[in-house]
């Protein structure tokens, strides 16, 4: 009739037992499901008879956990997963909705359940909930901050290491923004990037940027930013990662101070040489017409000049002293 064909064109399995637990139902899509073809069998053959598991997929179904039989003892059965395993298919995973029967007065007839395969989707789920774990690892144990930003500079998830200043757990930072941490430049200029970042998609790699907390410290980030979008590729926000380079910042300025400090040595040192290498040439200069003029002052004080030799010693002694004399005046033109 109308009905039994009604049944074996529903994509959803339908069996169906009388009151004695003898199954009377068992449309095309259920067959399909099981492999088998439906026998007049009482609930304790029907996990072993058509090779019912609970979720894990490993464990037989008690009598009790049968999601048809819990339906004829009067539980109203709702999305009650499990797995059903057939000897010469594969596994697959169905949720079972259904209740008992009654009569006109109120006697009960028996039970039916509605079975939907749902094994691609809970692939799907269990896919993504293995991303979601792998996420969670990830953002959990690497060591940089990582953050994701809705459209406003609203944080929407962060990691253990990304939360500010002041012991601040994760969720309380969600909900947050810049401008709840950092002073108003920072924050606006943070803010004007991830900005820049959603208007464009350009990313924004290895920024190094000082950042400074409303009570005034400070430490230094390498940030990379990148826009998220969704299925249909309308950007929703940004998400980044901050690596502290604080110490390594404080190792560069060390480095630059001390090799400003060796400059400075080294041309003070440079300065020194110089001057004791003026000093000296300086010294020599200054004796050579000194010496000059001392030696013939001496001859002649003694006598020791012939007469006609006077004139020349007189004139090599004024020539000296004119010699001493500008060396003096360029001396002091320095």
């Amino acid at each position: 009739g109308f009905i039994a064909a009604l049944l074996e064109h529903v994509e959803d399995a339908i069996v169906a037992c009388d009151a004695a637990g003898v199954l009377t139902v068992f449309n095309h899509a259920a067959r399909q499901l099981h492999g088998r073809p439906e026998r007049p069998i009482t609930a304790d053959e029907w996990a072993d008879y058509y090779d019912l598991y609970l979720p894990d997929g490993r464990t037989r179904m008690r009598k009790e956990e049968i999601p048809l039989y819990r339906a004829l003892q009067g539980e109203r059965v709702r999305d009650a997963e499990m797995i059903v395993a057939p000897k010469d298919g594969a596994p697959r995973a169905v949720l079972a909705s259904g209740g008992a029967v009654y009569g006109p007065g109120g006697e009960k007839l028996g039970a039916v359940v509605v079975m939907r395969d749902f094994t691609e989707r809970k692939k799907a789920q269990e896919a993504l909930k293995r991303e979601s774990t792998h996420l969670h690892a990830l953002m959990d144990n690497i060591p940089d901050a990582i953050y994701f930003k809705d459209t406003g500079g609203r944080f929407t998830r962060v990691n253990r290491h990304a939360p500010y200043r002041g012991g601040n757990a994760p969720e309380e930072v969600v909900g947050k923004t810049d401008f709840d941490f950092f002073v108003e430049e920072h924050a606006r200029a943070a803010y004007e990037d991830e900005q820049r970042i959603m208007r464009t998609g350009v990313p924004l790699v290895d920024k190094e940027e000082c950042e400074t907390y409303t009570d005034g410290s400070q430490t230094w980030l390498s940030t990379t930013k990148v826009p998220v979008f969704d299925e249909e590729g309308r950007v929703t926000g940004i998400v980044g990662i901050s690596r502290d380079i604080t110490e390594r910042k404080r190792a560069e300025e060390s480095r630059l101070e001390l090799a400003r400090e060796q400059a400075a040595r080294a041309e003070a040192e440079a300065a020194n040489r110089l001057k004791d290498e003026f000093l000296a040439t300086l010294s020599h200069e200054l004796r050579t017409p000194l010496t000059a003029i001392l030696g013939w002052a001496k001859l002649l004080a003694d006598g020791q000049v012939a007469p006609d030799k006077a004139r020349d010693a007189f004139a090599a002694i004024h020539r000296n002293a004119r010699t001493q004399a500008q060396l003096v005046e360029d001396l002091l033109d320095v």
